[in-house]
């Protein structure tokens, strides 16, 4: 299937703990998409370094891929189904990633990719290559006020992801402090930068406050931005996330859980200690 021709992929991009993973699945319940897990295709130029750099801490990388790999190969995520992933992928070590996701997409046609972005978002190479893997994608940012947001994500992990992506350089020999608003900040900044790499794409900003205030409107709506079915069933389809296949963790050897809950539990985040707010945030008319 030509690119011309494939339908246009649908890029899910945020912070971390932003809920992205559950809007994507929200989107691809609809009868026209299909969701994926974090596939992390955009962290290496082909397949050989793909399996062979995800090893040891990274291993948890390439859970998506495998998972995805299991399911559209087989019909099934299992302990069995994931070592036929793994089989297949060493077959093609001398693939290039790109045409790793040219076969998710000509596997799901006509039906839509819809694929949540990991921490490539964060790295200029990698955008360049999401460029390169998805053109013509359609990229749906989503956020939320970064003082929840950074509470969200203190909250996981002994704010991990504010620590790895958020963290400025400290002192010689001095720890890496967590900055979670920092990570607010180079989020929409990676996602303008993404935007600007796809100048062929359309962007449709989602707010997770209007999501959670009403998820109806607001997927019915991007049914309409994204040209998605919009029938009454396609939208309750769309306002049951949790359904997605990938909901929850995998089987052993690709266990990693996606975050995908129902709509109903994408709360506000719980009082915490107020952080001060940057240029940017007061533009979205967050205070």
């Amino acid at each position: 299937m030509s690119g011309e021709s494939r339908p246009r992929p649908i890029l899910v991009a945020a912070s971390p703990g932003s809920g992205h993973g559950t809007l994507a699945a929200a989107l691809g319940r609809n009868s026209q998409a299909f969701d994926l897990p974090v596939l992390n295709l955009e962290t290496e130029k082909t397949v050989y370094d793909l399996v062979f750099e995800m090893t040891g801490p990274r291993m948890v990388q390439l859970s998506g891929t495998l998972r995805a790999l299991a399911l559209l190969l087989s019909g099934e995520q299992s302990l069995q189904s994931v070592e036929m992933a793994r089989r297949w992928l060493l077959e093609r070590m001398h693939w290039p990633t790109a045409r790793l996701a040219d076969w998710f997409a000509e596997r799901l046609a006509p039906r839509r990719l819809v694929l949540p972005l990991g921490a490539g978002l964060f790295s200029e190479i990698a955008r360049d290559r999401i460029a390169a893997l998805y053109p013509g994608a359609d990229i749906v940012t989503l956020r939320r006020h970064p003082g929840a947001q950074a509470r969200v994500v203190m909250a996981q992990a002994g704010g991990a992801a504010a620590t790895l992506l958020g963290a400025s350089g400290g002192a010689a020999g001095q720890p890496r402090q967590p900055d979670p608003i920092g990570l607010w900040l180079k989020a929409e900044e990676a996602i303008d930068a993404l935007a600007g790499a796809m100048p062929g794409s359309r962007v449709a900003p989602v707010r997770l406050e209007d999501l959670i205030a009403s998820p109806g409107t607001e997927l019915a709506r991007l049914a309409e931005v994204l040209d998605l079915a919009a029938e009454p069933a396609d939208l309750a389809a769309m306002a049951q996330p949790e359904l997605s296949p990938f909901a929850g963790p995998g089987p052993y050897g690709a266990s990693l859980a996606e975050p995908i809950a129902p709509l109903g539990e994408l709360t506000r985040a719980e009082d915490g200690p107020r952080y001060a707010l940057p240029k940017k945030a007061r533009e979205y008319g967050y205070s």
